[in-house]
């Protein structure tokens, strides 16, 4: 004699996005007299159909109903976009007339970039450009997420000395050029 049960039905939603540090609101429905979310540390109550979910990173939290003989499973993915992080890189030092490659490094996903002021920068849209400033500059490092979850921004200086004009010869015929050496 074999009995035979049905499974209870399982929903636990569809899957979302949200920014680093927002909650949204789960909710699942079944068919089973008793039900629980695992993992439930960052739930507000994994014995609810509808508890608020806060997790740090991306989280798969999986829903299981039983119909106190079997029980089913269905998972929802609460994908979390990191907030930007940006490092301008350390401030740079170059000859008039030369260039320097700006040293960013940025944290977050999906991100897009932007230096200011965009004059002597070979790309404003890139983590690395080579930039060739006339004068001592302040270049901003501005990083967004696509998705809308912040911004983050910082700067850096590129300091330029004039080139250094060295004589190759003196001549001390007291006429107050290249007379001496020092």
């Amino acid at each position: 004699f074999v009995s035979e049960y049905d499974l209870p039905d399982v929903d636990a939603g569809a899957d979302v996005s949200i920014c680093e540090g927002a909650t949204v609101a789960l909710s699942a429905t079944t068919s089973g007299s008793m039900f629980y979310w695992s993992p439930g540390n960052s739930l507000s109550d994994s014995l609810s159909l509808t508890p608020t979910a806060n997790p740090a990173t991306t989280t798969d939290y999986v829903f299981t109903a039983s119909n106190e003989v079997c029980d089913a499973h269905d998972t929802v993915v609460v994908f979390v976009w990191q907030k930007p992080e940006v490092d301008a890189g350390p401030d740079k030092y170059i000859i008039k007339g030369t260039s320097t490659i700006l040293d960013a490094t940025s944290v977050g996903g999906d991100l897009v970039y932007a230096w200011t002021p965009g004059y002597n920068i070979t790309a404003s849209d890139v983590l690395n450009p080579e930039v060739s400033p006339e004068t001592d500059t302040r270049y901003t490092r501005w990083a967004t997420v696509s998705h809308g979850c912040g911004a983050a921004s910082d700067t850096v200086l590129v300091k330029v000395y004039e080139k250094l004009s060295v004589p190759n010869m003196v001549s001390s015929n007291g006429d107050g050029i290249n007379d001496t050496w020092r």
